[in-house]
C-alpha cells in the first residue's frame, strides 16, 4: 500500500483498498501436489520436472503478482499500481469514469476473486488483475462515483 499512501492528495482519504487474492496460488499448489504424487508413485525425477516446468514458474508469476500489485478507490479517483521492476500506474478522477467491468470465470466466481476494468473518458483503461471480492469493489465504486458527481 505504499504506492498508494504515498501519492495522495490533500484531503483524500482511501476508501476501499484492494490486493489480488491468495486464492490464485491454488493452481500451483495443485500442480505441486500433481507433482508430488508423480514422484513418489513413477520416479522422482518426473515429479521434479512437473514442480520446476510448471508449478515454480506459475507460483512465482503468480507471488509476483499479488506482491506487486495495488488497487485504492479513494474519494476523489481510483488508482491503481502493478508491476515489480516495471510499473504500471492508473489514477482517474472519479468523475472522469465512463464504466467499470468485472470479469471472472466459473472458478473465480466460486474463490470470489476476478478481474476489474476501469474505463475512463479519452480512452483511457486499466484492468487489474486477480482482485479479492471484485463485485464489493465495483458497487462502491459505483456508490462513490453517484456521490462525488452528485457534490458537484
Amino acid at each position: 500500500m505504499a504506492y498508494i499512501e504515498n501519492n495522495l492528495m490533500n484531503n483524500e482519504k482511501i476508501i476501499k483498498f484492494a490486493k489480488p487474492t491468495y486464492k490464485i496460488l491454488l493452481l500451483p499448489l495443485i500442480w505441486l501436489i500433481l507433482s508430488i504424487v508423480i514422484g513418489f508413485s513413477f520416479h522422482w525425477i518426473s515429479g521434479l520436472c512437473i514442480f520446476v516446468t510448471i508449478a515454480l514458474p506459475i507460483g512465482i508469476s503468480r507471488l509476483i503478482t499479488i506482491y506487486s500489485t495495488e488497487l485504492a478507490l479513494t474519494n476523489q479517483r481510483v488508482m491503481a499500481k502493478m508491476g515489480l521492476i516495471k510499473r504500471d500506474s492508473f489514477e482517474i478522477k472519479l468523475d472522469k469514469i465512463e464504466s467499470i467491468k468485472l470479469d471472472q470465470t466459473i472458478f473465480s466466481r466460486i474463490l470470489n476473486y476476478g478481474f476489474i476494468g476501469v474505463y475512463g473518458t479519452g480512452g483511457n483503461r486499466c484492468n487489474i488483475p486477480l482482485i479479492d471480492d471484485p463485485l464489493s469493489f465495483k458497487k462502491l465504486c459505483n456508490e462513490e462515483i453517484e456521490k462525488f458527481t452528485a457534490s458537484k
